[in-house]
């Protein structure tokens, strides 16, 4: 904006313009990013849950379910929409843009690569055990950088952990969830052996597939 008002403030109408620009780029990105996480709570979070409910659903049609689940998804930007709008209030206790992004990138990107790794390279991980070191990871990450936040607010002493540099925090994230992530798969294998389903060796990396399932490229 500084460079536009001081390079081309003598034009009439360009600093309308480009500010005009610069809220519909805004606002396109927002907006399909709103629709994009209405869409995924929808699929992965309503529909498994309607799955598991499915005698209280037997008597719907599928017109009916897809009117429902439009008038749904409104709802739920709507909500995602309002969040996001109240989460402006704590920006500034966060510092630079620079920071802000990383800070909420590392919530969620450390405990991500995580369940990534553990699906691929470690054979005895199971769903549920990836969910919990998932939660465990996202709740560390919002802990930390939370904490500081509350301290401030509360006039206490941050904990040690809350001093430690933002580009730490995915790290911490990521070993946070492979560890509760491989612990509690090996507590559900051994509680609940039924809920542990046989791992596809095609979802594995090539080195940890058994030779007999190894696919040979085409001569």
């Amino acid at each position: 904006m500084y460079f536009v008002s001081s390079q081309f403030g003598r034009i009439p109408g360009i600093q309308g313009l480009f500010v005009a620009c610069l809220m519909a780029g805004s606002l396109s990105t927002i907006s399909s990013t709103m629709n994009a996480v209405a869409a995924s709570t929808l699929q992965d979070i309503v529909k498994p849950y309607r799955k598991w409910k499915s005698l209280k659903w037997k008597n719907r049609t599928m017109i009916e379910k897809d009117a429902w689940d439009t008038t749904l998804s409104r709802i739920i930007s709507c909500v995602f929409g309002v969040l996001a709008t109240l989460s402006a209030f704590i920006v500034p206790y966060f510092g630079s843009f620079v920071v802000i992004t990383s800070i909420v990138s590392s919530v969620f990107s450390g405990p991500l690569t995580a369940v990534y790794i553990l699906g691929m390279m470690l054979r005895r991980t199971n769903a549920w055990g990836a969910f919990c070191g998932l939660v465990a990871g996202c709740g560390i990450g919002v802990f930390i950088v939370a904490g500081p936040i509350i301290a401030e607010q509360l006039d206490l002493e941050p904990l040690p952990v809350h001093k430690i540099s933002f580009i730490w925090y995915p790290s911490v994230n990521f070993f946070t969830t492979l560890i509760v992530g491989v612990v509690a798969s090996e507590l559900f294998r051994f509680l609940k052996p039924s809920l542990i389903k046989k791992v596809d060796p095609s979802l594995l990396v090539v080195a940890l597939r058994p030779k007999h399932r190894m696919i040979k490229p085409a001569v």
